[in-house]
């Protein structure tokens, strides 16, 4: 057929692509014995491989390597051409090379996973150490292998920190807990002694342990408030406890059973104790915080139950209501309205009361009124429940 289309014969006897395709049919024959000789010399290499003996592997893959480039030099068109081949072989023999410590990760980190649930901390942080090595050396030494992944090494830090950080958080969350009962029982000195245990162990395990899974933010701002303020507890107690007054000890009157609600309106002193600030714009410590929005307020009551070692939250209408009845529970009415309790979600809430800005007829009403939570005035405050 070649002869035909380069003779001087018709154009009508020539056969141009049926040349071509018997070219490819030569070709293909000729590169298939090679192609076979490739697929022997892989499959020597994985037989030397499950037997870990490296020197073979890479002897029967660089077997494969030149005859593979053989292919795709003089059998271009063939299918059984691979440009890719190197960089693929040299992936392959790093996989079949990361095997054995790829089997240690998996190994150490089952082994980590059974301490860690029994609470072995230390064996099983000891464990995941081991493993994250064996990923380390992966990826160093083996960065071509399918199991090199700096994500898998992140992830056994993580878990290493995580198993180490445990014995600390866990005397913290008991200093927490004994925290609570002492403040509760306003026993500020002893309270105040655990407070310093408690930061000393939290700053550490912080610092020591960063990327540790068990890390409770609240927990740790918690602690960290109480530290900054245990100087000032006992003037914060003082300034709050002698001003409860039972609302409705029953729990009637729609009150929370045993609450106890500040019989004055929180004071800018009070206010400036726990939260570091004043927004006021009718400046006295001992006159009612004003310009606090609901949000502000709310974090107060947050704060302020750390320090009391109890739920303090802001009354609700029913009772602010059940209040107005109440001995010894004062400023209701006149001196400046008070923000009452909110779903977290609801962009309004509640003010009841009148302030020292109506007049004297007016006060004789207790309106209650619906306002966006972030309204600042300087006629509104709030008091709060302690439960």
């Amino acid at each position: 057929m070649q002869a035909v289309n380069r003779s001087n014969a018709a154009a009508a006897f020539k056969d141009l692509p049926r040349e071509s395709r018997l070219k490819l049919d030569l070709e293909i024959l000729e590169a298939e014995p090679l192609s076979r000789q490739v697929m022997a010399a892989r499959a020597k290499a994985e037989v030397a491989a499950r037997a870990e003996r490296w020197d073979e592997v890479r002897e029967a893959f660089q077997e494969l390597l030149a005859v593979q480039s053989r292919i795709n030099r003089e059998f271009p068109r063939t299918p059984f051409v691979d440009a890719a081949a190197e960089d693929r072989v040299e992936g392959q023999i790093q996989t079949l090379q990361a095997e054995a410590l790829a089997r240690t990760v998996l190994d150490k980190v089952s082994g980590g996973e059974v301490n860690a649930r029994a609470g072995k901390h230390a064996e099983a942080a000891r464990l995941f150490a081991v493993a994250l090595k064996a990923q380390e050396t992966i990826n160093t030494e083996l960065p071509k292998s399918r199991q090199a992944s700096q994500a898998t090494a992140d992830d056994l830090e993580a878990r290493r920190q995580t198993a180490l950080s445990m014995d600390g958080l866990t005397k913290v969350q008991g200093l927490d807990g004994e925290i609570v009962g002492l403040l509760k029982a306003r026993d500020v000195a002893a309270a105040q002694k655990k407070i310093g245990e408690a930061e000393e162990i939290a700053a550490a395990v912080w610092r020591d342990f960063p990327r540790s899974r068990k890390l409770d933010t609240g927990l740790r701002e918690r602690v960290s408030y109480r530290a900054a303020k245990s100087a000032s507890l006992t003037a914060i107690h003082e300034s709050v406890f002698p001003k409860l007054r039972a609302l409705a000890p029953e729990g009637g009157g729609g009150a929370v059973r045993g609450a106890q609600l500040l019989s004055s309106e929180v004071a800018q002193r009070l206010y400036a104790l726990v939260m570091d600030k004043n927004p006021s714009r009718t400046v006295g410590e001992e006159w009612a915080v004003d310009s606090v929005n609901w949000a502000e307020a709310r974090e107060f009551c947050r704060r302020l139950g750390w320090l009391l070692g109890r739920a303090v939250r802001l009354p609700t209408e029913a009772e602010y209501r059940a209040a107005l009845g109440a001995s010894g529970v004062t400023e209701l009415t006149g001196g400046v309205a008070e923000w009452l309790d909110a779903g977290e979600a609801e962009p309004m809430a509640l003010i009841a009361g009148r302030s020292y800005l109506d007049s004297a007829e007016a006060l004789e009403e207790v309106p209650v009124v619906r306002v966006a939570k972030t309204e600042r005035a300087r006629h509104v405050g709030f008091r709060f429940v302690v439960e």
